[in-house]
């Protein structure tokens, strides 16, 4: 039988307002362009932002974005794709918004692109022996590059308790307000003290590890705690120590291991948080007499980078 044309485009348009309903509610979201939500003013300054709108008829010309900041960012554009360029370096929110629909994305805008990794040392760059001279290194008392230890390479930091601390202090070379500072440790037991300590805190903070392993931290105060609160490692092999710390909330979490082995041994504890953030990492063997200490593979990552995408 042969149908009407009228009755056919009826059916048509029913079948079309059927399918718009079965898609779910009225929705507005924000996408960008590649997943970016990082911005550096000394490279791409800007970012593609479109409004994704389901559910409803859309007038393009209706859509009406904004940025929460207008100094640290400008939009450029209209309908349902705009550029967003950085001015300056901060967070900014852009919003878009429809009718009874809004969506909101948040961007990060740097000076210069952050690199995840700010700084690692594994030593395999000095001679072996008394440790020359190096811009942002400091290193005091019975501290030696030595050779044939283990560890990452075939280099590694000795140190060994004389009248005077071992120590090694390394500058970052900026401040990070979101980090972590881990290291390979071998320090048999029956050592005594070693210390690793965030520089740039107000008061001291990190964690101290006994002379049988135990681990201790440092209090908001400055004071060390007891063995018990965080329990012992066993480092009498090469084993991966780590701080992760938020200065903006001024706390830090301490972790053993790597890769899938990783595991949280305490925190977060409190700290004095410094005004600008961590800028460095001192390392101390303040144990027993004669007594050595190996570190090896330094390594620090700026967390607040983590999961932006430039």
């Amino acid at each position: 039988m042969r149908r009407n044309p009228l009755f056919l485009t009826v059916l048509l348009a029913l079948a079309l307002v059927w399918a718009g309903c079965s898609s779910g509610p009225p929705s507005l979201s924000i996408s960008a362009k590649n997943g970016r939500n990082g911005l550096a003013l000394d490279a791409a300054n800007t970012v593609e932002l479109t409004a994704v709108i389901k559910g409803v008829e859309v007038n393009p010309d209706e859509i009406v974005w904004s940025v929460s900041d207008p100094l640290l960012a400008e939009i450029t554009g209209s309908g349902r794709s705009v550029t967003v360029t950085g001015l300056k370096a901060g967070e900014v929110v852009v919003s878009a918004v429809y009718g009874d629909l809004e969506d909101a994305y948040k961007l990060y805008i740097f000076d210069t692109k952050p690199v995840k990794e700010v700084f690692r040392e594994d030593f395999e760059g000095f001679d072996a022996g008394t440790p020359s001279a190096k811009a942002g290194y400091s290193f005091s008392g019975n501290t030696v590059i030595a050779a044939g230890e283990g560890g990452q390479g075939e280099k590694a930091l000795k140190l060994t308790k004389t009248g005077e601390n071992a120590q090694l202090r390394v500058e970052f070379g900026q401040a990070l307000t979101k980090g972590s500072v881990s290291m390979l440790v071998k320090k048999p037991n029956g050592t005594g003290s070693f210390n690793v300590s965030l520089v740039g805190a107000d008061q001291r903070a990190g964690f101290q590890m006994t002379n049988n392993n135990g681990l201790r931290y440092r209090t908001t105060e400055g004071t060390v705690s007891g063995d018990t609160q965080l329990g012992s490692v066993n480092t009498n092999n090469w084993l991966r120590l780590e701080i992760v710390f938020d200065n903006d909330a001024g706390t830090y979490s301490f972790y053993q291991g790597e890769g899938g082995g990783r595991a949280l041994i305490g925190g977060p504890v409190p700290y004095s948080r410094g005004a600008e953030g961590i800028t460095g990492v001192e390392i101390q063997h303040a144990g027993n007499e004669g007594q050595v200490i190996l570190v090896d593979d330094i390594a620090v990552v700026d967390l607040a980078a983590q999961g932006i995408v430039f």
